[in-house]
Order: C-alpha cells, then sequence, then structure tokens
C-alpha cells in the first residue's frame, strides 16, 4: 500500500486501489490480496515506513493467524524487529496492534484502538491529512506518505 495524499481514500477502495498500476509514490493498494502473500498464516512479516522508505516505522512480526483485512483492534500479539527511526508506541502514534481495516470516518487502515476519535496511528484516513494522522507523540504527526509491505 502507497499512501502519498489522504484524498480519494474511501472505505470501499482501501484494501483495492490502482491495483493494475503498482507505484511507490502515488495511491495504491493490495492488501485485500495480502493474505495470499504472506509467508504463512502466522509468524509472518510486515513493515511500515513513512517520509522516505526505511524511516518512521520498522518491521513487525505477527505471532498470531492475523488478516491484513481484519476489522478488529484485538490484533496485538506483533513483535517489533526492526524500528526505523526513534518513536514509541503511544495514543497519539502507533500503538502496539497490526492495522486493521475499518469503515471509520477518519482511520481506515488504522493501529488507533479508537478510529473515529484518536486516530493517531493510521496509514489510510479518508481526508484533510498529509496523507494520514500518524505518530505525533514523537514527532513525525504528517509524514507526506506512508508504506505498508507483506512479507
Amino acid at each position: 500500500m502507497t499512501n502519498p495524499l489522504s484524498s480519494g481514500w474511501t472505505g470501499a477502495n482501501a484494501i483495492l486501489r490502482n491495483e493494475s498500476s503498482p507505484s511507490i509514490s502515488t495511491h495504491y493498494s493490495i492488501i485485500q490480496y495480502a493474505d495470499y502473500i504472506k509467508k504463512s498464516a502466522s509468524g509472518f512479516q510486515y513493515m511500515i515506513d513513512a517520509t522516505t522508505r526505511g524511516d518512521w516505522g520498522g518491521i513487525w512480526t505477527s505471532n498470531g493467524s492475523y488478516s491484513f483485512v481484519s476489522t478488529s483492534n484485538g490484533n496485538t500479539n506483533i513483535t517489533l524487529n526492526t524500528m526505523f527511526n526513534s518513536w514509541v508506541y503511544c495514543d497519539d502514534g502507533i500503538e502496539e496492534r497490526m492495522p486493521y481495516y475499518t469503515s471509520g470516518s477518519q482511520g481506515i487502515i488504522t493501529t488507533s484502538t479508537s478510529p473515529d476519535g484518536n486516530w493517531w496511528g493510521t496509514l489510510i484516513s479518508s481526508g484533510g491529512w498529509t496523507p494520514a494522522p500518524y505518530i505525533n507523540c514523537s514527532g513525525n504527526g504528517h509524514p507526506g506518505i506512508i508504506w505498508y509491505w507483506v512479507r
């Protein structure tokens, strides 16, 4: 998934957008297919980075049988393997859970426990952000671009 701007994202297109035009610089999402791409049902890795490649995020291992299109904010059995830059888990940033899918008005793909209230830690938002409310507590609230990868 690549999110350079919040404009145009909806709950309907967040998991599949411009799927025939892969890009690391324009709107693109094939989250719908991520469960087919991942290495195994559990023990798979995912990566989030923002601003520039290899910054403001990290690489995590999912220790549970989680789905990339899960609508549950309970997918918290994860391990941070590599951190990019210096940030902390917080309510105003990435929260300690695998990103999940919601039709929330602000957080559509998010780590927030409250995607319609305190929506920091969001990868795709429905609008008004650059490109989504990300890691405010550690100094990168508006990263300009966010990437989400499956391994």
